[in-house]
């Protein structure tokens, strides 16, 4: 049977309490099924007669009214009835509150997930450790232990000093070589390029690389692990390791008359206007951040381009707004404007008719100052003659 219930508090029909709102003890007592539906009650306030018939129902708990402090028990009972419910009201809002917290929590979660795969969908290479080059050279037979694992290791960049040949092998300290000896043959001053087809998987092991060279190699900075030192100088060569997942390749630096990939570490140091550009050596690409006003311009100068060429660049908005880059090999040149919308990877791309050495003048165009813009690097993709 159904209640009504306001106060909560039954009451036989003889039983009269001032203040307080009761229900009618009688109508729920002669129902065939005794069954309370809702919220039970606080309090039940019997008289003798009533008695009998109320202890035989699931609300056993009751007070006598022959009682003579009934009046400040039943009171007493909803002012603890009261508390209760505050207690309950307080601990649904703590709750409420917590699930408010882990909801925030999960969106910032879920936002900084988003951005880990938009990053891990690039085709990016870590260059683990680089040692840049200082002082003194090195030539002919020269083994050098690298400062990382093998686990990943995809290519290795060693410092020429001029023109030459030689070779480097990539070997285990004890057991067999991971790979072929590979040819270097820099055409001057400047890094060269050994490069493994895939990156080495397996169990993690010591690396040591043996080079034989007929141009000077460039010597880093003395440090105070001797071991690391290349054999017959104090002083370790001036490289760069570089890793990457299984099954992606590190692309070709040097012009080979096909399709090579420059990337952002072998670009030259950009002049810019409005804004920065900083050099993200781990992974490597440039990140552009416009002025105040939204707008940056930089030019990278004296690319090599060995024929007529397409010039691609690839290019990452890591920001909310949308923003529009453009490629030209001039100043002046109105160039055609490309959309990055929010969180994308855009390919900005530019004919060059004939080969040598061009300037490539980007102009980045933002409605706010908060973007974030990554160049990955450029293409240059030969035409067919």
């Amino acid at each position: 049977m159904a209640q009504k219930n306001v106060s909560r508090v039954l009451a036989s029909d003889n039983v009269v309490l001032d203040r307080v709102e009761t229900i009618a003890l009688a109508p729920w007592l002669k129902a065939d099924n005794i069954l309370w539906e809702g919220a039970l009650p606080v309090c039940a306030v019997v008289s003798a007669k009533d008695a009998a018939t109320f202890k035989g129902s699931a609300l056993a708990r009751f007070l006598d009214a022959s009682g003579v402090e009934v009046v400040k028990s039943v009171e007493a009972a909803l002012n603890a009835a009261l508390v209760r419910e505050k207690n309950t009201a307080a601990a649904l809002r703590a709750e409420a509150a917590a699930l408010r917290q882990d909801y925030m929590r999960l969106q910032q979660s879920f936002a900084e997930t988003e951005d880990f795969l938009n990053a891990a969908f690039a085709p990016t290479f870590t260059c683990a450790r680089a040692w840049e080059p200082a002082e003194g050279t090195v030539s002919g037979e020269v083994a050098q232990r690298l400062p990382v694992g093998s686990i990943g290791l995809v290519a290795i960049d060693i410092w020429a000093t001029g023109a030459g040949s030689g070779w480097l092998r990539i070997s285990r300290l004890t057991g067999p070589d991971f790979c072929d000896k590979i040819a270097l043959e820099p055409i001057g001053e400047g890094w060269v390029r050994a490069m493994l087809p895939l990156p080495l998987s397996g169990l993690a092991e010591d690396v040591i690389i043996r080079l034989e060279v007929d141009f000077q190699m460039g010597l880093s900075l003395p440090i105070p692990l001797e071991y690391m030192h290349a054999t017959g100088v104090k002083a370790p060569l001036a490289l760069r390791v570089w890793k990457g997942l299984p099954g992606c390749r590190i692309p070709e630096m040097e012009p080979r008359g096909q399709r090579f990939v420059l990337p952002a570490s072998a670009l030259p140091e950009p002049e810019v206007q409005g804004g920065t550009a900083k050099l993200m050596s781990g992974r490597d690409a440039y990140s552009l951040h416009p002025g105040h006003d939204g707008k940056m311009d930089f030019v990278f100068r004296g690319i090599e381009v060995p024929s007529a060429a397409n010039i691609a660049a690839y290019t990452q908005n890591f920001g909310p707004e949308p923003v529009t880059l453009s490629l030209a090999t001039t100043e002046g040149e109105v160039a055609r404007r490309n959309m990055l919308p929010p969180q994308s990877h855009v390919q900005c791309d530019l004919f060059v008719t004939e080969a040598g050495k061009v300037d490539l003048h980007f102009k980045l165009r933002a409605a706010s100052p908060l973007v974030s813009v990554f160049l990955r690097g450029v293409e240059i993709i030969p035409m067919a003659e």
